[in-house]
This record gives structure tokens, C-alpha cells and sequence, in this order.
């Protein structure tokens, strides 16, 4: 019989991959306001950013092989529901413990599962590492990983977004929508913005930052830049062609500021918690991510923010008119060949895996694009979205999901209602190796 206060742990093996982590302690907020009691067993590299966000943290490997401290941290917890957060992470990252062996069969537990592929299983490309020279990179990322399709299909929970709102326990990852806790104004000011220059968030993703560095190193390049600075030079110059004051602020690991365009500028701020990166999404007037199934966007969305996804959907577009396009396009062929690859999810690729989620889903099908490679096409999207009238679409369709929907609460209390234990992973296998 349930406690009257249900205790609900989570365990998140991520060490790169934030989102998942992110949503897991967006969900946790929402369990917490219904009464139920949150914990959260973390990776190490990731445990800054949960006990930033206020999660009651407990940091555990979760290596190969190292399931069993995980285990054991759960049956002395002995919580009422484990919840594992996210199907797919394990098989993505490499030299992660894989699922099964961080399961307790004394603990009833199911399984986020926010981009479907427990539901059907999947092979799911790496473009990354399926380019040439890439060879040394495959101890680490493989071209090609097969996510096997869970057992007991009862055992997984699809958040929206990303999941499609169809599909089984599909549940608002928000049953509200998000406040950020500080006024514009204030929060501008805190990041130096001057009145009246269009403040634009920039987040590119830390797996295509890591992955592309470690191939330069592998090929035996010198990295005279790096894989984020260019990309950043790349997106300042686009935004330069807007014909606006436009300040940028880029999430990233390292803190710097710079000025290179009359109308633009730049400053990077460190890795933020949940709640302050709402407020820089709250006060911002557009987001940018390279990532269309990214979570971050989905709350921007929330928040009433424009977004745009920084995609490369055609292999043959690329057409530098100008000089510094020329040396750009020259510097990142020299540094990091096959940089251009086609993706909607940088560096995964995934342009058919995502186009199979797209059918029923009305927010990633909302989500505005914009060709990263096409400088007057994005500077003409990016001046759309800062004007009166926005695509704000994604906005208008979440918000009514989070009123129609199941909320976290609601669909965590059917999962303690069945009682049974839950083993949501079939035939573990894991797509990476044990030397990363």
C-alpha cells in the first residue's frame, strides 16, 4: 500500500545529454506541488546542474557495469515508483550502464520515453560518426545504434513535448504554463542588455561541441577554433544581415564576451540552472537551437518566446556569396570535414528518424525552421520572428495541450495505482563500447 506521501525516485544516467535530466526535473516540480516526495540519482558531471535547479540529489556512476550502486541506492530508498529517465539515453551516450542493470526488481518502475523509439524500437544514425576519417571517433560513437523496443509497452511514459500527444501514457510534461521569476527588465539588465537591442538566446549543442573536437583531435588536427566558436562567428554574421540591434547571449561552458558587428553583440554566459535560464527565456525575444526536438525550446515556447530550429535539411544548398562566407565554409572544411551534413537534431542527423515523429504531432510540425547555411534565408526568418508578428504557433499549441493532457501528477498516480513491477527495457544492448 502506498505511502500517504508517495516517494518517487528518480534515476537519470546522463553525462552529456542535459534535456533529459531537464525534463525529468520540470516533472518533478509538478509531482512535488501534488504532495508526492522527489529524489534524484544523478551522474556526476550532471549533479551541479540538478542541485542548481533544487532536486535532493544522490550521485552515483552509472558506467558500464556499474549499475549495481544504483540499485542498491534504490532498495535503500525503497521508494513507491522509480522512474528512469530516458529510454533512449543509455544506447546514445557512450559507456553508459545500460537500463536493465539500473532496475531494482524491488522497486515498480517505468520509463520516459519522450522520443518514442521504446514504443517501436529504432536503428538511429550518428552523422557525426559516419563521417570520413571518423574511425577512432567509433570507440566512442557508432554511425549507426539499435534502441531495442521495450517489453511492456504499459511501462512507458511519453511527455509532450517532444512525444506525440496520441500515443499511450502520453502525458503535459507542464499542466501549467511557466512563470519565470524575475521581470524582464531585470533580467535584461543582469546580462548587460541595452535598451532596445533585440535580445536573442543561442544554445547549440554540447553533443556536436564534444563530438566535433574529438574528431579534429582523432584526425590530428591543431584546432586553431573551435567547433562552437565558428558555429557562433557563423551565427553572428547571419544576424549582422537582420538590420536590427540585436544582442546575442550564448549558453555554453566558458563565460567570454566579444564585438564584431556594429549591430551585434555577443556575450556567453555559463551553464544556468532551471530557473534562471526561464527568466533568460522569459525575457528574451527569440530563441535559436540547433536541436528541433529540443527541450528547452518547448518551455521557451511555453513562455511566450519566438524560437526557430537551426537546421540543414539539403546536402547541395551551401553557396557562399560573400568573402568572409568563403573563408568560413573553407575554415570549417579544413578543420572538421563533412561539418555540412543534412540534420533537424545536430550531430545525430536524424532528419528520417524525426520526419517518423512528425504524423500527429502539431508542435514539432509548428516549430518555424530556418537553413543554418543560408545566410539571407535565416537573417529573413530571424527578422520575421523579432517583428509584431511572430510565428508563435508552438506557443498556442502547447498551452492548449497542457489543459487537455494528463498532467505528471495524474499519470505518476495511475503508474503507483498498478503496483506492478515494471521492466520497460527488452533484450539490453547497448549501440556504444566500454572504452569511452
Amino acid at each position: 500500500m502506498s505511502r500517504r506521501s508517495p516517494e518517487i525516485v528518480f534515476v537519470c544516467p546522463g553525462r552529456y545529454s542535459v534535456g533529459e535530466l531537464y525534463n525529468a526535473i520540470v516533472m518533478s516540480r509538478s509531482l512535488e506541488a501534488d504532495g508526492m516526495k522527489t529524489k534524484f540519482i544523478v551522474t556526476e558531471q550532471l549533479a551541479g546542474y540538478a542541485r542548481g535547479s533544487g532536486a535532493d540529489v544522490i550521485v552515483r556512476p552509472m558506467r558500464r557495469n556499474r549499475g549495481a550502486d544504483v540499485v542498491d541506492s534504490i532498495d535503500q530508498l525503497a521508494p513507491d515508483l522509480t522512474i528512469l529517465a530516458d529510454y533512449h539515453l543509455p544506447s546514445l551516450e557512450p559507456g553508459a550502464a545500460d537500463l536493465q542493470s539500473l532496475i531494482s526488481p524491488a522497486s515498480p518502475t517505468v520509463m520516459l520515453d519522450s522520443l518514442g523509439f521504446g514504443l517501436r524500437g529504432a536503428d538511429v544514425s550518428n552523422a557525426l560518426a559516419s563521417l570520413p576519417g571518423a574511425e577512432a571517433l567509433r570507440r566512442w560513437f557508432t554511425p549507426t545504434t539499435q534502441i531495442p523496443q521495450a517489453q511492456d509497452p504499459d511501462a512507458l511514459l511519453h511527455p509532450v513535448p517532444v512525444a506525440g500527444p496520441d500515443a499511450s501514457n502520453a502525458f503535459a510534461l507542464y499542466d501549467s504554463v511557466p512563470e519565470a521569476s524575475n521581470d524582464r527588465g531585470s533580467v535584461r539588465d543582469r546580462f548587460g542588455i541595452t535598451p532596445g537591442h533585440a535580445l536573442v538566446v543561442v544554445a547549440q549543442s554540447a553533443w556536436a561541441a564534444t563530438g566535433f573536437t574529438q574528431l579534429g583531435r582523432t584526425r590530428g588536427n591543431q584546432l586553431s577554433k573551435s567547433y562552437d566558436d565558428l558555429r557562433i562567428d557563423w551565427i553572428l554574421y547571419c544576424l549582422s544581415l537582420v538590420g536590427v540591434p540585436i544582442a546575442v547571449v550564448g549558453v555554453r561552458r566558458d563565460a567570454a564576451t566579444r564585438s564584431q558587428y556594429p549591430n551585434v553583440s555577443l556575450v556567453h554566459t555559463p551553464f544556468l540552472n532551471l530557473d534562471d535560464f526561464s527568466d533568460l527565456l522569459g525575457a528574451a525575444d527569440l530563441y535559436l537551437t540547433d536541436n528541433l526536438l529540443s527541450a528547452a525550446m518547448g518551455r521557451a515556447s511555453l513562455l511566450g518566446t519566438p524560437c526557430l530550429a537551426l537546421v540543414h535539411e539539403g546536402a547541395d544548398n551551401i553557396k557562399p556569396t560573400t568573402e568572409f562566407e568563403a573563408a568560413w565554409h573553407a575554415e570549417m572544411a579544413a578543420l572538421f570535414p563533412g561539418y555540412d551534413f543534412p540534420y533537424l537534431v545536430n550531430p545525430f542527423g536524424w532528419v528520417s528518424e524525426v520526419g517518423t515523429m512528425m504524423p500527429g504531432n502539431n508542435y514539432l510540425q509548428s516549430v518555424p525552421r530556418a537553413d543554418v547555411f543560408d545566410p539571407e534565408g535565416l537573417a529573413e526568418a530571424v527578422g520575421r520572428q523579432l517583428s509584431t508578428s511572430p510565428d508563435v504557433l508552438p506557443s498556442a499549441v502547447l498551452r492548449q495541450l497542457s489543459t487537455s493532457m494528463a498532467g505528471p501528477a495524474e499519470i505518476v498516480r495511475r503508474a503507483l495505482d498498478t503496483r506492478s513491477s515494471l521492466t520497460p527495457y527488452a533484450n539490453p544492448q547497448n549501440g556504444n563500447n566500454d572504452n569511452a
